[in-house]
């Protein structure tokens, strides 16, 4: 059995920073299933008419201060899609009511500035403890944040 670690809550709230940040961009855009073993990531945006690709992507959803902090996994798979591809790759979120992100690799170089690698993390209130929840992350610099409203 495929365990997914997404729940349905989740993949809502990551809908909706998708539509807005596709909304932003002008374009259209994708989720990978939860439970795909071809991606970590979240999804990509595209151009609804020439169906091109535009960026990769990668959300949290934050109740309160987002912590900017992405998993080496996901990190490095947002990377080599720019790296490879050309596009460009950003972490989305939202914090408290707005929405923002960083960008992560321009398709030409890695921009994003970070303060470290650290084990940190955790499971949300409510839900069952997952071993690995606290991982070593990227520590994403707050000052790369271009809020979108």
């Amino acid at each position: 059995m495929i365990h997914k670690r997404e729940t349905a809550d989740d993949l809502v709230k990551q809908e909706r920073l998708f539509q807005v940040f596709s909304n932003h961009m002008n374009c259209d855009y994708s989720q990978f299933h939860s439970s795909s073993k071809k991606y970590r990531i979240d999804g990509y945006c595209y151009d609804s008419i020439t169906k091109n690709i535009v960026c990769w992507v990668e959300c949290k959803w934050y109740s309160r201060n987002a912590h900017c902090f992405l998993n080496v996994p996901k990190f490095n798979e947002l990377i080599e899609l720019s790296t490879n591809t050309e596009l460009p790759s950003y972490f989305l979120f939202r914090e408290f009511d707005k929405w923002g992100y960083i960008l992560i690799h321009d398709g030409k170089n890695l921009v994003c500035d970070y303060t470290g690698i650290k084990k940190l993390g955790g499971t949300p209130p409510g839900r069952v403890v997952n071993y690995d929840d606290i991982e070593p992350v990227i520590v994403l610099n707050r000052n790369g944040i271009k809020w979108g409203n």
